[in-house]
């Protein structure tokens, strides 16, 4: 059953069956059973949706051991559910299959092949431990010495390190956060874990290797200029908003004041942790923190929101424009092109996440008698997976009734999995659709229909050639940049990018009714394996792969290739042969042990006739085509048949035999 679900539905899946799990966990340990079903369902979805709403005080109504399960629940939340549990099978020594490691890259959003995805799983893995450990041993040395046990000391700084870094706003201080509002120690170190966290995976791991490679990628750039950006905008409209809100800044010393713009122009990009009242700030101030809540952190990060990279793309709609105007057809940044597509995906997402904000606060507001900004500000920050709240301690979610705390925990689930499952939809369901079915008429059939993977130099030129022979041919390419720059140089081939190496992408594009198919991928052995059992398994009739060696040769014999090919070497086997020998003017490898050989007849053979050679009868060859000298075709010759100096022909037979004619030699 579960095998044959995608990978956006195994991700959401797996974090449906952590809520469940959770939701037991949490109530079995709450202070004196006082919390209920309901609320420790609210509390599971929160804590692994890395939100941080709460109904309950976690600091007074869970037990250490319910607060350790809140902390394994965010950090797994935190992580990715199929990359967490990926990263502990590693380390008990369990062997990972194919498909778990294309399910990780998916919920990674990585472009690398399975192979890959375990070494980028081994590098999440270490640098979550180092800025988690360093944040927790910065926090528990403080806390050490401000007059805390070792015990309690080394459990706040390992829960709030936790909490920061995979941006959740739970606390368990006896006064929580806001008691810390003038500690510059722990103001910093929960702004150093937020931001590291909300850099997102892909940017951590650059930065890790940036003094090694000196070179950052464009997600890396665009995430970390959008970042600059939107955290100078929180802190500035935060200490320009409230430096005179005697409720909030008013009243506090400079320092106080600064740590505090500092700390809360940083929590609303999707952290949740707040050193003032939420609802004694001035509207303005909030409309921001809205705005900053809604675009939220980077991708494949431990935040939620549209993601800083979707405004960076949308932006670029902007440089669209101009573009135009200036007649330029590309938007480049940073030297690199942007696909247009990407950037209507990007629109896409905003709008649903609109659509969706719109809906439940609209709906909240209904349920539960909130005014507008109240209910907007609530949705926003569970869409976002903030967990900031403008009602009473513990939070608003706390006086709403049952519907109002489903529907948040709703727009949790949608905030934390939607921006995986609905990119990844439309990275398979809305590409540009550049493939049509082909056309077949019904009473006969006079051209063929071929499917080729791999759209390198040899798939390009299968491409061209099959379609010059009028023949359909649908090309399928991983990468969406190559499909778009080839689709003015082969204008009647059906060009589709998409991943080969999942089944379910093969069979919407209905390749089990094409009559063959190549699988000539380059140097992603893992890739062509996949592809090519997909293909077989969907009843291509006929499957012909390429191979990177002999094992990758066998490999694809054995899972049901109908012919395997080396371009390289047959190619080399093909021109050592041509250049032993000057008289050979072309050689072809039939596979096997057999093979056609086109040459001038060699000087001994001059005024014979091929009755006198008697080639069949000593070589065991057989010359099938004669072209004489100045003929313009070719023709089959009879054993009367003289051949002449210049003529050329082509023999046929077992590649010993032919190697010991003398004409190669």
């Amino acid at each position: 059953m579960f095998p044959r679900l995608s990978a956006p539905r195994l991700i959401a899946l797996g974090f449906v069956a952590a809520i469940l799990i959770g939701t037991p966990l949490l109530k079995l340990t709450a202070v004196d059973g006082q919390v209920s079903w309901l609320e420790a369902f609210f509390e599971s979805t929160s804590a692994v949706t890395v939100t941080g709403l709460q109904t309950v005080t976690p600091a007074t109504d869970f037990t250490p051991l319910g607060q350790a399960v809140l902390v394994s629940l965010v950090q797994l939340g935190g992580l990715g559910i199929m990359t967490a549990a990926t990263v502990g099978a590693l380390l008990v020594g369990q062997r990972l299959g194919f498909r778990h490691l294309l399910i990780v890259r998916e919920e990674l959003t990585s472009p690398d092949s399975p192979r890959n995805v375990l070494r980028l799983l081994g590098q999440v893995a270490l640098i979550t431990l180092l800025v988690e450990a360093s944040g927790a041993l910065i926090l528990a040395v403080h806390f050490l010495l401000k007059g805390f046990g070792p015990a309690k000391a080394v459990g706040y700084g390992i829960f709030h390190a936790v909490m920061a870094f995979c941006n959740a706003g739970f606390d368990i201080f006896e006064r929580g956060v806001t008691a810390y509002a003038g500690d510059p120690v722990v103001n910093l170190t929960f702004v150093y874990l937020i931001l590291a966290g909300g850099l997102g995976f892909p940017v951590l791991v650059n930065l890790y290797y940036y003094p090694r490679v000196r070179r950052l990628t464009l997600q890396s750039k665009l995430v970390l200029i959008v970042t600059g950006v939107l955290f100078v905008v929180g802190i500035l409209s935060v200490g320009l908003l409230e430096w005179t809100n005697p409720r909030t800044l008013g009243g506090e010393p400079l320092g106080t004041k600064l740590l505090m713009s500092i700390f809360q122009g940083t929590t609303p990009r999707t952290a949740g942790f707040a050193t003032v009242t939420y609802s004694d700030m001035r509207d303005p101030t909030l409309a921001v923190q809205i705005a900053l809540m809604f675009i939220g952190v980077a991708p494949v990060s431990t935040g939620g929101g549209i993601k800083v990279t979707t405004v960076a793309l949308i932006f670029l709609i902007f440089l669209i424009f101009l573009s135009q105007v200036r007649g330029q057809e590309e938007v480049t940044v940073f030297g690199r092109r942007i696909p247009r597509s990407l950037i209507a995906k990007s629109l896409s997402v905003l709008s649903l996440s609109t659509l969706l904000l719109g809906g439940a606060t609209l709906a909240l507001m209904v349920s539960d008698r909130l005014d507008l900004m109240t209910a907007l500000f609530e949705v926003t920050s569970a869409f976002g997976t903030v967990g900031l709240s403008l009602g009473p301690s513990p939070g608003l979610a706390s006086e709403l009734g049952p519907f109002g705390k489903l529907l948040l925990m709703f727009v949790m689930f949608a905030g934390r999995v939607g921006p995986i499952t609905v990119i990844l939809a439309l990275s398979e369901r809305s590409r540009p659709r550049r493939y049509s079915y082909p056309e077949e008429d019904i009473a006969s059939r006079m051209s063929r229909q071929f499917v080729v993977i791999g759209l390198g130099r040899l798939g390009i030129s299968m491409v061209r050639t099959l379609n010059s022979l009028g023949h359909e041919v649908l090309g399928i390419d991983e990468s969406e940049e190559r499909i778009q720059d080839l689709a003015d140089d082969l204008p009647d081939a059906n060009l589709v990018a998409a991943d080969a190496t999942d089944e379910d992408v093969l069979r919407d594009l209905n390749v089990g009714q094409f009559d063959s198919a190549a699988v000539v991928i380059g140097e992603d052995t893992e890739a062509s394996i996949l592809a090519t059992a997909n293909l077989k398994e969907l009843g291509v009739d006929m499957v012909v792969a390429r191979a990177n060696g002999r094992l990758h040769a066998r490999v694809l014999d054995r899972i049901g290739a109908d012919r395997v090919i080396e371009p390289e070497r047959d190619m080399g086997e093909q021109l050592a042969r041509t250049m032993a020998s000057p008289a050979i003017l072309d050689y072809v490898d039939l596979g096997e042990d057999e093979a056609l050989v086109e040459a001038e007849v060699p000087e001994k053979w001059v005024d014979r006739s091929l009755a006198d050679l008697q080639l069949a009868r000593k070589k065991n060859l057989a010359v099938v085509t004669l072209k004489q000298k100045g003929e313009s075709g070719a023709t089959i010759p009879r054993g009367d048949t003289v051949l002449r100096r210049g003529d050329v022909m082509i023999i046929a037979g077992n590649k010993k035999d032919l190697d010991g004619l003398d004409l190669l030699h």
